[in-house]
């Protein structure tokens, strides 16, 4: 079992590294307001989901294992970089009405509709996804390494619209790749060749 104080050590630890990564995901998104409010929002969200679905009893076998093999920046990492990815598509494809007419928030302040769109209950299959991401963590893959496999493996997509999700270009993938490849023997049939 993990002790609070160890968590703790572990969390202030990586806290400024975190900022840092939600900060530059906020730029790479092209995230659409201040970019530290951005980031601050990145970094944020991304403790307060992974901490509600993780303190759960039933997940604390999960949580543990993320302390003990000490991945727990590379984790949250993802989570940052999806969540800016989803925010990015959110920005990109709301109704243009849905930015200019602000609502009221659960307070009673007028807000913007895109910074109250969020996950109350997690989706299955988001669980499923970051389970299997958490997998391939476990076994020395870096966060881009990993959602370059899960991707490619788990969701059949094309190199092309991995590149895409991914916001990486197709010569940095294609190095990513070989490196993946050289690196671990199970993943030798993972080829750019997209005719499977």
């Amino acid at each position: 079992m993990i002790s609070e104080r160890h968590l703790r050590q572990e969390i202030d630890r990586i806290e400024n590294i975190l900022r840092k990564y939600a900060h530059s995901q906020s730029r790479r998104f092209f995230l659409q307001g201040e970019h530290e409010s951005n980031a601050e929002d990145l970094y944020g969200k991304a403790y307060e989901g992974f901490f509600s679905y993780f303190y759960r009893e039933e997940n604390k076998k999960e949580f543990n294992e993320i302390i003990e093999n000490n991945i727990l920046e590379r984790y949250l990492k993802t989570i940052i970089r999806n969540r800016a990815s989803d925010m990015r598509d959110v920005q990109n494809h709301a109704p243009t009405d849905l930015r200019a007419n602000p609502v009221q928030n659960d307070e009673g302040e007028y807000v913007n509709p895109l910074d109250i769109l969020g996950d109350a209950n997690p989706n299955p299959a988001r669980v499923l996804n970051f389970r299997q991401i958490l997998k391939l963590l476990k076994k020395g893959l870096d966060e881009i390494e990993a959602l370059i496999i899960h991707y490619k493996f788990e969701k059949n997509m094309t190199f092309d619209e991995v590149s895409e999700i991914l916001n990486i270009n197709d010569n940095t993938l294609r190095t990513k790749v070989g490196s993946i490849r050289q690196r671990y023997s199970e993943y030798n049939d993972l080829t750019w060749d997209d005719n499977e």
